[in-house]
């Protein structure tokens, strides 16, 4: 009897470590144009799959608060004409966890005094990362260190802020695994071309 429960209790604690590293629906009221992320985000939903190849979505969350990039960041990531490495499906992981580390579920208003104060305003994202808010005497708000350009508070309540730069070590594994592309011979055309992508809206 106990190693039944132990073993249900596995599969839940797995069950749910699965879920978590799921990208979540995109709210209704986040279009193209609101957040840069959102056609890799588009892109990863309609990869998300379970094994027998049905749409799955993580439903454990409710989004409040979204970063995103500035969008000629998101641009300039990968070149035009080749592939792009957020779009390859053999860097699932790396696209997950770039989408959750700019979505958080705790509401983050641009007046939140806690900014303003020394520790400043510790949220956690998606992916588990803790990020501080800060505010300094003149209102300028950074998100780890990184300016925040502008906030838009769209009909819904969720607030997003348009950063100046990208978190963490994002450029740089993005670099590496575009490179990791580009020397895989497997990825390329006839001619040398990037392999056909999915389409790049932006």
């Amino acid at each position: 009897m106990l190693t039944s429960q132990l073993l249900l209790l596995l599969v839940l604690i797995m069950e749910g470590a699965a879920g978590s590293q799921l990208v979540p629906q995109i709210p209704d009221d986040v279009q193209l144009g609101i957040t840069s992320t959102y056609n890799i985000w588009a892109h990863a939903l309609r990869q998300q799959k379970d094994s027998q190849g049905q749409p799955v979505t993580r439903t454990d969350v409710d989004i409040k608060t979204l970063l995103s990039p500035d969008e000629w960041l998101m641009i300039n990531l990968a070149p035009m004409d080749g592939p792009h490495p957020l779009y390859s499906n053999d860097n699932t992981a790396l696209r997950t966890e770039f989408l959750l580390d700019y979505v958080i579920a705790d509401p983050v208003q641009p007046n939140d005094e806690k900014m303003s104060q020394p520790d400043g305003l510790v949220v956690p994202n998606l992916s588990g990362k803790s990020l501080t808010f800060r505010k300094d005497s003149e209102g300028k708000i950074t998100v780890e260190g990184i300016d925040v350009t502008n906030t838009k508070t769209l009909s819904n309540g969720i607030t997003v802020y348009t950063l100046s730069n990208f978190l963490f070590d994002h450029r740089e594994r993005i670099q590496e695994a575009l490179e990791k592309l580009l020397s895989n011979r497997s990825n390329f055309g006839p001619f040398g071309r990037g392999a056909p992508m999915p389409p790049r809206p932006y």
